[in-house]
């Protein structure tokens, strides 16, 4: 009626390295780095037999693009046309860094673990469970790919590397095993042959939203500029007993914004103790 170029793109899940953290596909990729690199010892997760119809963001804004040169205006669906469940986004994430995952249980009982380990680094939880779940999305974008010619390049393997790469840090360490150290106790020597391990994690992440104009100048329209140091130290005594000391240094800086950088500092030392036999 107005003489409005208008078009209506229902766009199935599209996901990038810059997806907000709350979201589930960068829950995972944030949580497998982290545990990889010893941060994190456990990633809670709701239903995992949910499916979705995850692509790139990249190719959905190519899509859009496309929408608005067709010659009318048309509404368009775009999608991958393929799902997959959280289950196998959980195991692509983790094999990305050379984890494998054995799953074991079954509903909230259900567990994953660390196929070299055999530890439990995925859960359930309850509370991750939506009280009307939809258990299965998938699109059907052949209207695009006819009218449009309009085709996902990238797959589901390629956007988890992406998102793992980007959400990577820079992490060193240093194991000693063996090691041989003399206490006093009650005026007798003892010595304890145990290992050490010194591990410093390295985050730099400067993450941008740009508007892009054709005839202006694009401009920065918000952003975060993120870095962490985080150095630790693990001491095994035995099989039993782990001590671990760290430090924790994180600098949050917005890029455009009234408010002020927010700064965190944190120290302490865990003790573990394992009663299994």
């Amino acid at each position: 009626a107005y003489g409005i170029f208008a078009c209506n793109g229902i766009l199935f899940n599209h996901e990038s390295p810059i997806r907000g953290e709350t979201f589930v596909t960068r829950k995972i990729t944030r949580a497998a780095v982290k545990i990889k690199l010893g941060v994190q010892e456990k990633l809670y997760l709701g239903n995992l037999d949910a499916k979705r119809d995850w692509g790139h963001a990249k190719d959905y804004v190519d899509g859009m693009w496309r929408m608005l040169q067709y010659e009318k205006a048309e509404d368009f669906v775009l999608a991958t046309g393929k799902t997959n469940t959280i289950r196998e986004f959980c195991d692509l994430s983790f094999q990305e860094l050379g984890i494998k995952i054995n799953w074991k249980g079954e509903g909230e009982n259900e567990v994953g673990l660390d196929a070299s380990t055999g530890k439990e680094i995925i859960l359930i939880d309850s509370n991750y469970y939506r009280p009307t779940e939809v258990d299965l999305l998938v699109g059907d974008a052949n209207k695009a790919k006819k009218l449009l010619n309009w085709e996902p390049k990238y797959n589901l393997n390629s956007l988890v590397k992406e998102m793992i790469n980007s959400d990577f840090s820079i992490d060193f360490g240093y194991s000693k095993e063996k090691l041989r150290l003399p206490f006093k106790y009650m005026g007798n020597t003892i010595i304890l042959d145990n290992e050490i391990e010194f591990r410093l994690n390295f985050i730099i992440r400067n993450t941008k939203a740009i508007q892009r104009k054709i005839d202006k100048e694009s401009t920065v329209t918000n952003g975060n500029y993120n870095f962490q140091l985080r150095p630790n130290i693990n001491y095994t005594v035995n099989n039993r007993v782990n001590l671990i000391i760290y430090y924790d240094r994180v600098v949050n800086r917005p890029i455009v914004s009234n408010s002020f950088p927010r700064y965190s500092s944190s120290f302490g030392a865990r003790l573990r103790l394992s009663l299994n036999q």
